[in-house]
Parts: C-alpha cells; sequence; structure tokens
C-alpha cells in the first residue's frame, strides 16, 4: 500500500487524520462508523481531529475515541459545563531527534455544519487565543516543530497563522483547496 510505500522509505514520517473520515458512506451509517474506525487502526495514524465525525453524536464518539490507539485532538472543543478542554488538545512526538507537538483544530463553527443538538455540553470556536496558550505550552515543554492539525479551513487557517504566532506547519482541512506548493 501507500502508507507501507511511506513508512518504508520515511520511517520518522508522521501519519495524521484531518476529519471526516467516519462519514459520508452507507457503511458508515450502517456501522456507526465502525467500519472507518476498523480501516483507520489499520492504517495507524499518529493522531487525527474531527469534524463530521461528530454527527455520530456525543455518546457514539466518546466511545469509539476510548477505544482508539491513537489520540483524538481538538485544542478548541470544550466542555460548556466545566469550561475546559473536553478533549487532548495536542500529542507530542519524537522523531528524527526532534520533538514535534500536533495540536487538533476541529471545524469551529455551529451550529452551520454539524446540528449541535448531536452533542449537547460542547463548544467550539477558532479560540485564537486558546491556540496561542497551547502554542506556548508545547514550545515551554521543548517542542522544535509546532504543527496545527486543523480542519478550519483555509482561509480561517490563513487568517489563524497571521494572528498566532509560533505555528510551523498548519495541516488545513474542510475547504479542500488545490495547494500546489506550500503557502
Amino acid at each position: 500500500t501507500v502508507v507501507k510505500a511511506i513508512r518504508a522509505a520515511r520511517p520518522d514520517a508522521l501519519l495524521l487524520d484531518g476529519g471526516d473520515t467516519w462519514h459520508g458512506s452507507y457503511t458508515v451509517m450502517k456501522t456507526a462508523a465502525q467500519d472507518m474506525v476498523d480501516a483507520m487502526n489499520l492504517l495507524g495514524p499518529a493522531a487525527m481531529t474531527p469534524h463530521w465525525e461528530l454527527t455520530l453524536g456525543i455518546d457514539p464518539v466518546n466511545g469509539i475515541v476510548d477505544s482508539l490507539p491513537f489520540p483524538f485532538l481538538g485544542a478548541n472543543i470544550f466542555d460548556n459545563e466545566w469550561d475546559e478542554p473536553a478533549y487532548e488538545p495536542y500529542e507530542m512526538f519524537e522523531r528524527g531527534g526532534a520533538k514535534v507537538a500536533v495540536i487538533g483544530q476541529a471545524f469551529p463553527y455551529l451550529p452551520i455544519a454539524n446540528p449541535s443538538y448531536m452533542f449537547p455540553g460542547l463548544s467550539f470556536g477558532v479560540r485564537e487565543e486558546r491556540m496561542a496558550e497551547v502554542v506556548d505550552e508545547v514550545r515551554a515543554a521543548g517542542a522544535d516543530l509546532v504543527v496545527c492539525l486543523s480542519h478550519n479551513g483555509f482561509d480561517v487557517d490563513r487568517k489563524m497563522a497571521a494572528q498566532v504566532p509560533g505555528i510551523d506547519v498548519i495541516l488545513t482541512g474542510h475547504t479542500h483547496d488545490a495547494l500546489p506548493e506550500p503557502v
């Protein structure tokens, strides 16, 4: 497979999932996304951040998250009752002698994109101040490289990059922009 070939050629590479993986097919609906979770587990991503995954509903999502062998990241997803992060904000990896922090950023706008009744008690948002805090935290923990694994969309991520210092790379999703070269 492609992933096996890349891993053989670049054993320090990180496979990251930027969201929208557990939705969009008949089999996902019939298996409550277990078919895609099983496929992801075979691929072995290092981490993921969500978007449409949340349309499964909060209880099914949390059940899947609890069983994942990799982190489900969302620095901008908060529990409304406690006003605290609902999921881990980041994961630190060591690759090639460098510490790499991957910060998750789920799609921030509700109820525009997802029906909020399916995940009561959670709030989202771009939360630039929160992102800046997490960037500072991972830098203080020794991160040599800060990666934002985002589902904000290209325009929102460009604005966030201009507002939040210290992010080295943003892997953007959601808007499906074709970028033949890094921006």
